[in-house]
């Protein structure tokens, strides 16, 4: 699975001011967050094995995914955070 995350929205994510440059403290920091929200959503999720999530930076778009939908946050008034999540044909097959 990949995920694709504006700048503005990773900022967002990370803590960082919106008109800061991502920097590899904002990259630790949006990491941890999904990391986070990965083993919450892991947990919650009825599976047979116990793997764990491996989460890593990577700038560009990756071609070998198949499927991609668009999550929408909202948590207060400003803009809602839009992420793309891609999915490869393993993880669809398995879903």
């Amino acid at each position: 699975m990949a995920l694709r995350i504006c700048q503005k929205a990773s900022l967002r994510l990370s803590l960082a001011s919106e008109t800061a440059q991502l920097t590899d403290q904002n990259r630790s920091s949006l990491l941890e967050w999904i990391r986070r929200t990965a083993e919450g959503i892991g947990e919650a999720a009825p599976r047979e094995d116990k793997s764990e999530f491996l989460v890593e930076f990577r700038e560009g778009a990756n071609a070998s995914k198949s499927v991609s939908f668009w999550l929408q946050l909202r948590g207060d008034a400003s803009d809602p955070i839009l992420i793309e999540v891609w999915l490869d044909q393993a993880l669809v097959h398995r879903l």
